[in-house]
């Protein structure tokens, strides 16, 4: 066949799809727009949040986690991404349930990160009862008051790091016959002091006004 008739030939079969062809055609195009037109997925991490609402003193297994991917723009700093790193470690605060992780609310040195010259020093409060009325971050003064009933203000404007939310049994945060455990972040030298003092003092809190 010679060319000018194949030619002529694909002509008359072009004008007979042409409809079928057109349409096929737009669609193409179509796909290509709304290809150029949607965005690209954000880069993400996979970071771990809760699935379920904790108390403080948890002590984090399997169970209380979840690994999601998150865009970077909305993944705190000190997210924690492996859950290795997080079985067996103790809540600091109270999480609700989906919250994001990170190093500072786990019981640790992560507490006091970004404030260097702070050590972390744990105690027990007479009465159990307070700790509902303090949160985490609150400034609080402790006073100790001796056998012989002498009060001494042991540590002043004291950042809490982590406290127990009373749930009702003893161990980390727990409410015991000695109290309910409080750790606060302080320089070395009051850390020290406070941490002799509650072996001398019953010691209380006074949560600071500023």
């Amino acid at each position: 066949m010679k060319f000018s008739a194949w030619f002529d030939s694909l002509k008359r079969a072009a004008r007979w799809h042409r409809r079928g062809l057109g349409a096929l055609a737009a669609a193409a195009c179509l796909v290509c727009v709304l290809a150029s037109l949607s965005p690209a997925p954000p880069p993400a991490r996979s970071v771990l949040i809760t699935t379920d609402a904790l108390v403080a003193g948890t002590t984090l297994a399997t169970e209380h986690l979840k690994s999601v991917d998150v865009p970077l723009g909305l993944v705190p700093d000190g997210a924690l991404t492996d859950s290795q790193a997080a079985i067996g470690r103790v809540l600091a605060a109270g999480r609700s349930r989906g919250a994001i992780l990170t190093a500072s609310d786990l019981v640790g040195q992560g507490l006091v990160a970004g404030e260097p010259g702070l050590d972390l020093v744990s105690f027990r409060v007479a009465d159990p009862a307070v700790v509902e009325l303090l949160s985490v971050g609150d400034r609080i003064t402790v006073i100790g008051s001796s056998p012989e009933g002498a009060v001494k203000p042991l540590a002043d404007h004291v950042r809490i790091a982590a406290l127990h939310e009373q749930i009702g049994e003893a161990g980390f945060g727990g409410t015991t016959s000695q109290g309910a455990l409080i750790i606060v972040a302080a320089p070395p030298q009051t850390a020290q002091e406070l941490a002799a003092a509650a072996t001398q003092y019953t010691l209380g809190v006074v949560l600071d006004g500023s």
